[in-house]
């Protein structure tokens, strides 16, 4: 239920306005399924993954991580952000010369002493799947296009019944080689975009022609959230004047696992409206009852009361408050004037 996901989620140190929305979200999600696409050829890199500190269990952000690293570091946290979620996840670990719908690992929610197994699992067998993949140079676009007519022709039809939505997630660490895979790929993605399929791109790589393709999707199909590592979104944020608020590991986990809450994606994109900027900090600021209801200058005192809580700045590994008073107020001002002009 709702109320047991929460209870699970704060006693993982979920805020608890998050933790809320988190397991609402839940509800309208049948599964996820998560596909790894590229090449992962370099074993050097410059991306950014979070690490549980197992004294503080806080999350810290170790840089220069390869792909495999990334990509395996991401797949396990999504796989215990699932199991705390009680959502079913599917990772595609087939290469295109297997039958299509082969070589999925599954991560149902397990009982506490099944729970660690599954991710060690998980763990093993996509890095032995991601060695494989470099030595087969397994073509990006046929995973995807396989992927892509199991859910439309088996997933989909069963989740009619249920009115519940899917999650795509892409993992890459490159783009399709040729001009022909690109528009295939593209193509995919945006039929599955038109159907009750949430679709997040999650980067692996900071190669600018990689970047520049994945972002050209996004720009086609606005249902597509496409992000890198949590150090690159929060520059976004900030460059946008977003940076009111800390983006923190558990905001930046909801996107990767394709959140129907909007706004954490806005605010690397786009300035946020007042009203935006109002809506992300009711959720943000609630403790033990929800703010809805707050009229602006009472969010205010909230963001100045609880200026001595503190949680992760996931982008430098440094612990603020969750708000930044004077910025939230200039952030609100600001939006204000904008409309008012």
């Amino acid at each position: 239920t709702g109320a047991s996901v929460q209870q699970t989620l704060r006693a993982a140190g979920v805020p608890r306005g998050l933790a809320r929305l988190a397991a609402r979200d839940a509800e309208g999600v049948d599964r996820r399924v998560y596909i790894f696409c590229g090449s992962v050829a370099a074993e050097v890199g410059d991306g950014v993954v979070l690490e549980r500190d197992p004294q503080t269990r806080c999350f810290v952000a170790k840089a220069d991580a390869s792909p495999s690293e990334e990509m395996c570091a991401f797949a396990t946290s999504q796989a215990r952000w699932n199991q705390m979620l009680r959502t079913p996840c599917e990772f595609v670990l087939s290469s295109p010369s297997e039958e299509c719908g082969r070589g999925i690992f599954s991560v149902r929610p397990p009982r506490p002493e099944e729970a660690q197994p599954q991710l060690e699992e998980l763990g093993d067998r996509l890095l032995e799947h991601l060695r494989g993949q470099t030595k087969r140079r397994a073509p990006m676009v046929e995973v995807l296009l396989c992927t892509a007519r199991r859910i439309t022709e088996t997933i989909l039809p069963e989740l009619g019944r249920t009115g519940k939505e899917l999650v795509l997630v892409v993992v890459a660490d490159s783009a399709p080689e040729n001009d022909g895979d690109r528009r295939r790929f593209a193509q995919a993605l945006q039929g599955l975009a038109e159907r009750p399929v949430r679709i997040v791109v999650r980067l692996c790589s900071r190669e600018q022609q990689v970047v520049d393709f994945y972002r050209s999707l996004g720009a086609q199909a606005t249902q597509v959230d496409v992000l890198g590592d949590i150090q690159r979104e929060e520059q976004k944020v900030a460059a946008w004047g977003n940076d009111w608020f800390v983006y923190t590991p558990v905001l930046h986990r909801l996107r990767e696992a394709g959140t129907s809450w909007p706004l954490v994606a806005a605010s690397a994109k786009r300035v946020l409206s007042g009203e935006e900027v109002r809506q992300l900090a009711v959720v943000l600021l609630e403790e033990d009852r929800p703010l809805e209801a707050l009229s602006v200058d009472a969010l205010l005192l909230q963001a100045e009361r609880v200026g001595g809580a503190s949680v992760l700045d996931g982008g430098n590994n440094e612990r603020r408050p969750p708000l930044d008073p004077a910025r939230f107020r200039e952030a609100l001002i600001g939006a204000t004037m904008r409309l008012e002009g």
